[in-house]
């Protein structure tokens, strides 16, 4: 049975594969991010204007906030050493965002 975090992601998969006609995501993963400091808001907004693959479904505008991001396979590293360094708190809620799509 699908959770209901997965099946209200079917209408944005839906406008993803609309608006970009060819995309696909195989292997982007879905990542829930906990914002709690000043620092942490303020690389994620970077981030979110500096995207380089990443794709935010909700900006970062507060502490104290979480959001959904996108991650794409050439990211992992990049994304795993930034969590790391500036310790946010995240949870892997999809593993291939493809899968959700098709």
């Amino acid at each position: 049975m699908a959770s209901s975090f997965t099946l209200s992601l079917k209408p944005i998969a839906s406008f993803c594969c609309v608006a970009a006609e060819q995309a696909r995501f195989d292997n982007y993963r879905v990542h829930q991010v906990r914002i709690e400091t000043e620092e942490q808001l303020q690389v994620l907004q970077y981030l979110e204007e500096h995207p380089d693959g990443y794709i935010f479904w909700d900006s970062p505008v507060q502490t104290n906030m979480e959001l959904e991001l996108v991650v794409p396979p050439h990211k992992y590293s990049d994304f795993e050493e930034l969590t790391t360094k500036l310790n946010i708190k995240t949870r892997l809620r999809i593993k291939n965002f493809q899968e959700v799509i098709d």
